[in-house]
């Protein structure tokens, strides 16, 4: 039997396509989004370990907890230095078992137990940590105040290597063999060979970026002037730029790409650059992350959770 159509579902709503992919029955406009409570006055980096999602709060020196299927709150850990002086944890990463977090005002990166919700570990980096990602091997810390990035063995808890960046770095992204920082100071980007740590390229990419992310061949990053650039990673060269206010987070969810837009939220095709949803969130939305079926946005004291997308191939 032949193919009749193709159905890209969500919820209540829905696009069908002929065979040739045109569209021959609009959406709905009825996308379902959850209100989920987050412990958090001022949510800043977010991560995901595989069951739970991680949400740095720069007031209370906490990191939060939240199970992504019941949506609620688990744990919430103290990375601070023991009193009442504040932390501002900002970036954060998941290494496979422990999460890493990065407390900009006292210049380390506090290593966590995703199962004990313990801290196991703290490690000196340099001044104003800002932005974490995770290599395989190694953790990327982005030193916003002293222009450089910490290279850790996650093995040893270890430093062995500083590496010059550019004007104050606040994000990193691993592409699968090298390193991409945000230099929101200088308004480029820096591309590190994730083995040599030889600085490889600096890429131009608005000229205010603050957010990255990898959908597979293209960086994306939330540029807080013009919006959401797309960077050719293996050509470094910026290749389209969709407009977005404010536009400071992001995240990929295997075909969108999903950045802020003031208090909105757009999805944006990842290959044609198209925008195909503006989705209204809570007020002042930091931070984004997908958990392999959802959607993620965190606001000031909540979560806006959306659905993705669901392809279906009906066969006649």
């Amino acid at each position: 039997m032949g193919l009749k159509e193709i159905q890209w579902i969500q919820e209540r709503s829905r696009l069908v396509f002929d065979p040739d992919r045109r569209l021959v029955a609009f959406p709905s406009h009825k996308t379902t989004v959850e209100r989920v409570a987050l412990e958090a006055l001022y949510p800043w980096g977010i991560a995901f370990d595989g069951t739970h999602l991680w949400v740095t709060d720069q007031v209370s020196n906490k990191v939060t907890k939240v199970d992504v299927v019941t949506n609620a709150t688990v744990a919430a850990v103290d990375v601070g230095d023991g009193t009442s002086a504040p932390a501002f944890p900002w970036g954060v990463a998941f290494d496979g078992k422990h999460l890493w977090v990065a407390n900009y005002l006292l210049g380390r990166v506090s290593k966590v137990d995703v199962t004990s919700n313990a801290v196991v570990g703290s490690v000196t980096v340099g001044q104003n940590p800002a932005g974490v990602a995770f290599d395989g091997s190694y953790v990327w810390v982005t030193n916003s105040g002293g222009n450089s990035l910490s290279k850790i063995a996650v093995a040893t808890d270890s430093v062995v290597a500083e590496v010059s960046g550019g004007g104050f770095p606040v994000a990193v992204a691993f592409d699968g063999n090298y390193m991409w920082v945000a230099n929101n100071g200088s308004g480029n980007l820096s591309k590190i060979d994730a083995e040599t740590n030889a600085v490889v390229a600096t890429v131009e990419a608005g000229p205010q970026p603050w957010a990255l992310i990898f959908d597979g061949a293209h960086i994306w990053v939330a540029d807080r002037q013009v919006g959401a650039v797309k960077v050719d990673a293996a050509n470094n060269v910026a290749v389209a730029t969709v407009p977005a206010r404010n536009c400071d987070a992001l995240t990929f969810d295997g075909q969108f790409v999903w950045v802020r837009n003031g208090r909105f939220v757009s999805k944006i095709d990842s290959v044609t650059n198209a925008v195909t949803a503006n989705l209204g969130v809570d007020e002042f939305p930091a931070s984004l992350a997908f958990d392999g079926t959802h959607v993620w946005v965190a606001s000031k004291k909540s979560f806006s959770k959306f659905p993705a997308f669901e392809r279906v191939w009906r066969r006649g």
